[in-house]
């Protein structure tokens, strides 16, 4: 490792410190540090700093009633199925940890599901990764945010077992107001045609609805 590579690491890492005890709120926080080594512990604060889009995902903090839909194929009858979504903020409100839980289906045990989910500063794109006890992999999502700021729209890496092989769709996540949302996602049959296949109406446990 040559000196500019580990100078750069040993700068990321005391900017990651700092970021996370709050120092480089100071009205000093560089002191003596190079012009260079003010850039990049301004970029690693900028980088590490929850904003705006942290503090929307911050609604979804709570316990959630989930009634649901899927179609396996176009034009299907729907199966329903019903859950609770527990999330919880973590490390300072940078990320999001959802846990689903619902009765088994076609003979399996009890539906356990996970997702981790942030918006990422330096993509400047929502993210959430998605695991369950049905599955060994998992789902990548990675969205911008529409126009009317309530409605996030994902493009996602899904497993598809039957082609053994990791396929494309697309997801909308709907925030209908503090106590409700509905996620819905889209896949595509193997000539390429789109279909709704799963939708998620999540209703807050023990609130009144409020304005978004």
């Amino acid at each position: 490792m040559n000196r500019s590579m580990y100078l750069s690491g040993v700068v990321a890492l005391c900017a990651t410190i700092l970021v996370s005890a709050g120092l480089l709120a100071q009205d000093n926080p560089y002191g003596d540090m190079s012009p260079e080594q003010q850039a990049m512990m301004k970029a690693w604060k900028d980088y590490g700093t929850p904003g705006e889009q942290h503090a929307k995902l911050a609604n979804r903090v709570g316990t959630w009633e989930l009634e649901g839909k899927r179609w396996h194929e176009p034009n299907s009858e729907p199966e329903p199925f019903t859950g609770t979504s527990t999330i919880k903020s973590v490390m300072g409100g940078r990320f999001f940890i959802e846990k689903i839980e619902g009765p088994g289906m076609m003979g399996m045990p009890a539906f356990e599901g996970r997702s981790v989910f942030g918006y990422d500063n330096l993509t400047e794109t929502y993210f959430s990764i998605w695991f369950d006890n049905m599955a060994t992999g998992v789902a990548r999502y990675e969205g911008t945010a529409g126009d009317d700021g309530k409605t996030i729209h994902y493009t996602v890496d899904m497993p598809d077992p039957i082609a053994g092989r990791y396929k494309k769709g697309r997801a909308v996540d709907e925030t209908i107001d503090k106590d409700h949302s509905v996620f819905t996602v889209y896949d595509t049959t193997p000539d390429g045609d789109e279909f709704m296949s799963m939708q998620i109406n999540a209703k807050r446990k023990g609130t009144s609805t409020k304005a978004y």
